[in-house]
This record gives C-alpha cells, sequence and structure tokens, in this order.
C-alpha cells in the first residue's frame, strides 16, 4: 500500500481538506482497518496510526508496487 501520509501536514497547511483512499483488493477486515488508521491519522492521533498497515511511504508517480496476480 503506497500512502502520503507524511505529508499531511504540508496538505493542511495548502488548504487541503478533502482526502481519498483508494483501495484495490482489499478484504473487509483490511479496509476497516485501513479506514481506522487514516480516521486516527486526519483527526490528529498521535503516533504511528499507520504502522499496522505496512505502508510505503511515497507520493506522485511512480513505477508503482503493483505485481501481476495469478
Amino acid at each position: 500500500m503506497q500512502s502520503g501520509a507524511e505529508f499531511l501536514r504540508q496538505f493542511l497547511d495548502a488548504g487541503a481538506r478533502r482526502f481519498r483512499v483508494e483501495l484495490l483488493d482489499d478484504d473487509t477486515a483490511r479496509t476497516r482497518l485501513t479506514l481506522r488508521a487514516y480516521g486516527k491519522l486526519l483527526a490528529g492521533e498521535p503516533g504511528d496510526v499507520l504502522q499496522p498497515l505496512n505502508v510505503v511511504r511515497q507520493l506522485g508517480v511512480t513505477s508503482g508496487t503493483l505485481t501481476v496476480l495469478g
């Protein structure tokens, strides 16, 4: 999972107030965990609330981390 969460403060300082979470192939449990973690982040909860998600911290255009399944 990729995340630009480390840039949240800069986004807020620039006036951003709407964010999105994109899910690709996540089951219900993973989706709930992800949305809870981002909710905590946006609420300003201290600590690394995204740590349990094992995110790749990057933002922008990259070659990606997707692999072909099957």
